[in-house]
């Protein structure tokens, strides 16, 4: 059993090597986790600190909650491992900011979209061969994407930095979190030691990269970020089952809108699919919605870096991104999709 209280809600999360048959009843003093048919190993009765709830008993075939006066509670599962949650609030509390994930809405929108630009500040990121800041750039894709994803599709959208200043990379998640944001989609810009290497690549999160390459373009994009370090030991632990459960509920969103992301790059660039990849970056870490990152082109070969520089083809990637985001919308929301873009050249 893990236990997390964070802003005023106390997550706990049961653990299962497969998914038991079970019944959450409420009770006059808490609630209670009845097996049905199965039967766990009970450990020790838990001493619990913690403002809402009073105790935990795990017993073979019954998990006993004891909780504060006036403590409401929604569970659900997450997967891969099985795991049961349940979210703990006061009742009357007014949760403003959610750092745990929702449960998922019968019907999802897409109302509201968290641009994030990469960097910024005394962050560069890439430098051209040329000298061009990756900072500089990928904010001025994001306010051209800002724009039409306003005017076409007719979302709000608010971009994570609107000038060229420090922003920490756990700043940029909770920023979509407060807002209650529907997607968030960080915009960078891509770095390799090999010549030539073109094209676009997206990402969604998993603390195991799928590939060396995408270790090392997380690993190249974390690094020298304004980020609190990651604790030893039991805080470390808590702080990986937030991120978990933050994103666990979203990835197959996440997943979905990294391959619309793609799919639309790769025909409005007509290069060489480099593919959807999963990769740990913190910038991801906590966000509580469908999350990608996307690398919009290799701003250290000179061929891109002098493509990246026009606005023409700058407005090209933020089209091609306000596609794969309309697609996306379409299918939460159950309208007619929109249809891939033509294959073009780009100027």
């Amino acid at each position: 059993m893990e236990l997390v209280h964070l802003q005023g809600i106390t997550t706990l999360v049961f653990r299962f090597p497969e998914r038991p048959r079970y019944r959450v009843r409420e009770r006059l003093g808490g609630y209670d986790v009845e097996l049905v048919g199965d039967r766990l190993l009970p450990p020790p009765r838990r001493t619990v600190q913690d403002p809402l709830v009073r105790a935990v008993a795990i017993g073979a075939e019954r998990i006993r909650i004891d909780l504060a006066p006036g403590v409401r509670a929604d569970h659900y599962e997450l997967r891969e491992p099985f795991r049961l949650v349940l979210d703990l609030v006061a009742a009357g509390e007014a949760v403003a900011t959610p750092t745990l994930p929702e449960q998922r809405r019968a019907t999802p929108r897409v109302r509201t979209i968290v641009l994030d630009p990469g960097h910024g500040g005394s962050e560069t990121g890439a430098t051209g061969p040329e000298g061009t800041l990756e900072k500089d750039l990928t904010l001025l894709i994001a306010q051209q994407l800002a724009a039409r994803l306003e005017e076409q599709l007719g979302v709000r959208v608010v971009l994570t930095r609107t000038t060229d200043v420090d922003l920490g990379l756990d700043e940029r998640a909770a920023l979509a979190n407060q807002l209650r944001a529907d997607l968030f989609v960080s915009i960078h810009l891509n770095s390799s030691p090999r010549a030539g290497a073109r094209g676009a690549e997206t990402y969604f999160l998993s603390m195991q990269a799928s590939d060396q390459r995408a270790a090392l373009t997380a690993a190249a994009e974390n690094l020298g970020q304004s980020v609190e370090p990651i604790a030893a030991g039991p805080d470390a632990e808590l702080q990986l089952i937030l991120w978990d459960l933050a994103q666990s509920q979203h990835l197959a969103a996440s997943q979905r809108l990294a391959a619309l992301i793609q799919q639309e790059l790769n025909v409005q660039l007509d290069l060489r699919d480099r593919g959807v990849k999963q990769a740990p970056f913190r910038v991801l870490m906590g966000a509580s919605m469908p999350a990608v990152l996307v690398e919009l082109g290799f701003l250290s070969t000179p061929g891109e870096e002098a493509l990246l520089r026009t606005p023409a083809h700058r407005a090209s990637l933020a089209e091609a991104l306000v596609r794969a985001i309309a697609r996306f919308k379409g299918e939460q929301e159950g309208v007619a999709p929109v249809p891939p873009a033509p294959l073009e050249a780009v100027p």
